[in-house]
């Protein structure tokens, strides 16, 4: 909790579960991050690839996906915390000299609703408009926000075009699905 209007004063602590805990010592501390997984001796992965990093074990490793690497903050039989249980979850990514080379807010999929809208591809496949419906000039813009888009690539495209080319990555002609998040904002 941030909350710059009180320097100084008092906290109680209640637990509804429990109604005779006791409480002997609070501690408040300034917000730290926190080391969640560190990269040591990596091979260098294919253009694409996929990092998917698990609070859990190697032994609870997901059926595999092509070009996506597992990685797991436990080891052996350490089942592992759960760490983002909110709404949000802010990442940065620093350098070995503790310098952020990237940072990032990711929302849990429950934040975003969906939007009536429509995408036009350019012909080369390099760039889009996102239009939105609406009956007045108004409606038609996008509000300050973050907007979450959803791609699937066909690589086999042929149940709409019978002579589309059939592309495969790793033997795979199952769609690509990518997803983009947005941070949206008016320029005055």
């Amino acid at each position: 909790m941030t909350d710059s209007s009180h320097s100084t004063g008092q906290i109680a602590l209640y637990a509804s579960s429990n109604v005779n805990a006791i409480f002997r010592e609070v501690r408040v501390a300034y917000l730290q991050w926190n080391t969640y997984y560190s990269f040591d001796q990596e091979i260098i992965h294919s253009a694409g690839t996929r990092m998917q990093i698990f609070s859990g074990n190697a032994f609870d490793t997901p059926s595999p996906i092509n070009n996506v690497s597992y990685r797991f903050v436990s080891t052996l039989n350490d089942p592992g915390l759960r760490h983002f249980t909110g709404d949000m979850a802010d990442l940065r990514l620093v350098d070995l000299n503790g310098h952020v080379i990237h940072a990032r807010r990711f929302f849990t999929k429950s934040v975003y609703s969906t939007l009536n809208a429509k995408v036009i591809r350019s012909a080369d496949g390099t760039g889009l408009v996102v239009v939105v419906s609406s009956a007045n000039a108004a409606g038609t813009q996008l509000n300050t926000g973050e907007y979450r888009v959803i791609f699937s690539y066909l690589r086999d495209n042929r149940g709409t075009l019978p002579t589309s080319q059939v592309f495969s990555e790793n033997g795979s002609t199952d769609p690509e699905v990518t997803t983009i998040d947005i941070p949206w904002r008016k320029i005055p």
